[in-house]
């Protein structure tokens, strides 16, 4: 709550929302994540994702189970209601269940 003119109003949940996007982007700029993301559209495997984010990250990608992170990512899209589908050929696609 902010207070203006001696009056205490609240925040709109709006304008909460949209500092909070503006901060995890850019929390996420260099981040594994922000490779990985759009990567999961359908058209890679995990391992194609892993190999892409080596290549993309740099540093970052440095000594880490680059696999592992894009399976990671998988689980914390499932933990937050998104359906993760898999075809004959194993290319990765989240669905947000509606």
């Amino acid at each position: 709550m902010s207070k203006k003119n001696g009056k205490a109003g609240k925040v709109s949940a709006a304008a909460s929302a949209k500092k909070a996007t503006k901060a995890e982007s850019a929390g996420r700029e260099g981040s594994l994540a922000a490779i990985i993301d759009p990567l999961l559209n359908g058209q890679h495997t995990v391992k194609e994702i892993a190999a892409e984010l080596a290549k993309k990250a740099g540093e970052a990608a440095k000594g880490k189970d680059l696999q592992a992170n894009v399976r990671a990512r998988l689980i914390s899209y499932k933990r937050k209601g998104w359906q993760v589908e898999k075809d004959d050929e194993k290319r990765v696609k989240i669905i947000q269940r509606g």
